[in-house]
């Protein structure tokens, strides 16, 4: 939406290619109507701009909408996101891709927007690319192999993926490893415990995955081209 017809016949192009059927919307106004009328749709991918209307539409949008977000951004423009960051501080299912990205980070980004949205069973299991975590049993596999990991180890492992190519704080770090409570930073064990979630699934370079550590930040997990 809001990009030329050009670029959003591009776009629906390579959705189509990855397997997801598409509606296309011309404006976010027209937008609007259909989530009114109680059209519901599994994500809405939407081309960010510089542009007060379509930032006030995009609040009314917001409001309206219970599905996924995935915002599109030229690579040039995205501090378009501070200007627009206001109207989803408190959004827990919006993702945010490249529009030059590649097919397998578009395909992460939808899947990672619509997997926020969807109540997650405690059985479920979710899958990236040859990883399969089955969340009730808390097992990790890699192809065939099945990997052992602790119970904290297994929830930091699940956090990197969900939030792939994106950081991790510290403080997020420890929220999950020490499961809120109320204790020092222990940045010594934190990073133990990331090493272990390092090595047992093997993100390092010649992998799937790589996870870096991101200076006085936290930690990043990126998926690697083929």
């Amino acid at each position: 939406m809001n990009r030329s017809s050009e670029g959003r016949n591009f776009l629906r192009q390579r959705l189509s290619a990855l397997g997801h059927f598409s509606v296309e919307f011309d404006c976010l106004e027209k937008l609007l109507v259909a989530l009114k009328s109680n059209q519901e749709f599994d994500c809405l991918v939407i081309s960010l701009q510089r542009n007060e209307l379509l930032h006030s539409q995009l609040k009314n949008v917001l409001d309206v909408s219970i599905s996924p977000f995935l915002f599109v951004i030229n690579q040039d423009d995205f501090e378009i996101l501070f200007e627009v960051s206001h109207l989803f501080l408190e959004a827990e299912t919006i993702e945010v891709v490249p529009s030059a990205c590649s097919d397998c980070e578009l395909e992460f980004r939808l899947q990672l927007a619509r997997r926020k949205a969807a109540p997650r069973a405690e059985d479920s299991t979710l899958i990236w690319k040859s990883y399969r975590f089955e969340e009730g049993a808390q097992i990790v596999w890699k192809g065939d192999e099945k990997l052992s990991l602790n119970r904290s180890e297994f929830k930091l492992a699940i956090e990197f993926f969900m939030n792939i190519n994106c950081v991790v704080t510290w403080n997020r770090i420890h929220a999950i490893v020490y499961r809120n409570n109320h204790v020092d930073l222990k940045p010594k064990s934190l990073s133990a415990c990331i090493s272990k979630v390092r090595e047992k699934l093997r993100l390092k370079p010649g992998g799937e995955f790589v996870l870096r550590s991101i200076y006085r930040r936290g930690y990043e997990l990126s998926a690697l081209d083929p």
